[in-house]
């Protein structure tokens, strides 16, 4: 925390130092000023600005100061949209229709946290009507409410979107139509879902096929069932965190997929639930290089009867990491 501070304070230095006139005040001056001399900030070439600009933003990633001190900072900054990793974030309460014609076309960051949504969600629609520029959606504390007022705006496809994280308060279930992100997200690469049933999951899993880190928290069994029959797809994986709602559900065997999906790249797997959810889970994949193992059941376990003992013989890594709670 006192290092983080310390970077921020750096950078404040640094773009009040830079608004100036001259960088001379950052080094030791001599009583002769022919021999220091001043260096002018115009002088810097493009590329040299780039690169301090680039420092500032990995700390502060507060661009809009950079491009407000002159024409030039606002050229140099908008001609690297990339490497800056320049985004637009909005909430409830941001202008969404006045703030967005402002700026170029960059990347949407939509955050709604701690359920702070408001009566009538316009911002937030405001900026669901830029579907095809948003590549993160984190949702906190979601009411049904809220989320029937949004879900209109949400049947189109996302195609840049990278990032999504659903957290219901009720259940919401009932409000994903068929066509919900247009029942694709071909760029996903992280999905988080806490207490939300949907019947489109399969839907949005198969066509997900860039998927690093999967959680789903609260789910029923159902759910769970439909998510695994996905895994096969989910070749990029690295970081499954499942989560089950009852300890009364349990695995409907027979209509479960035989084959083994190897998930090469899975490293993190956390398991709240029936024992018999995981077992079942455990004869679907293979996962050579996971490193972390996270349970916590709901029923007694007899632990010399694991059946997923085989699962973890097979693995390299792991080894007595497991911990349950």
């Amino acid at each position: 925390m006192t290092e983080n501070r310390a970077h921020h304070r750096a950078v404040g230095e640094l773009i009040r130092r830079v608004r100036g006139t001259s960088f001379a005040q950052c080094y030791p001056r001599t009583t002769d000023r022919r021999i220091v001399g001043y260096a002018a900030i115009d002088t810097l070439p493009d590329e040299i600005l780039l690169e301090i600009f680039d420092f500032s933003m990995w700390i502060s990633e507060d661009w809009e100061i950079l491009v407000q001190v002159c024409r030039r900072w606002r050229s140099i900054v908008f001609s690297a949209p990339r490497r800056l990793c320049l985004q637009l974030v909005c909430t409830n309460r941001t202008p969404v229709r006045e703030r967005l014609y402002i700026w170029p076309k960059l990347p949407i960051v939509l955050r709604v946290v701690d359920g702070d949504f408001d009566e009538n969600n316009d911002n937030v629609i405001a900026a669901l009507e830029h579907h095809d520029r948003i590549y993160e959606i984190y949702f906190d504390c979601v009411s049904s409410d809220d989320w029937e007022s949004l879900m209109e705006s949400m049947k189109v496809p996302f195609p840049a979107l990278t990032s999504l994280y659903l957290d219901s308060i009720g259940n919401i279930g009932s409000f994903f139509p068929e066509s919900f992100l247009g029942a694709s997200a071909p760029n996903l690469q992280s999905l988080c879902l806490k207490n939300v049933e949907f019947p489109t999951l399969p839907d949005l899993l198969l066509s997900a096929k860039h998927l690093v880190d999967l959680s789903l928290s609260s789910i029923t069994g159902s759910m769970y069932e439909a998510m695994v029959d996905c895994l096969f797809s989910l070749t990029l994986l690295e970081t499954l965190l499942v989560e089950i709602r009852s300890w009364h559900d349990h695995p409907h065997r027979e209509s479960r997929r035989p084959a083994r999906t190897v998930l090469s790249k899975l490293t993190s797997l956390t398991f709240q639930g029936v024992m018999e959810y995981l077992d079942h889970l455990f004869t679907h994949i293979d996962a050579p290089l996971l490193e972390t193992l996270d349970t916590f059941f709901f029923n007694p376990v007899d632990f010399d009867d694991l059946q997923h003992f085989p699962f973890i013989n097979r693995t390299k890594i792991l080894k007595g990491s497991i911990r349950h709670r």
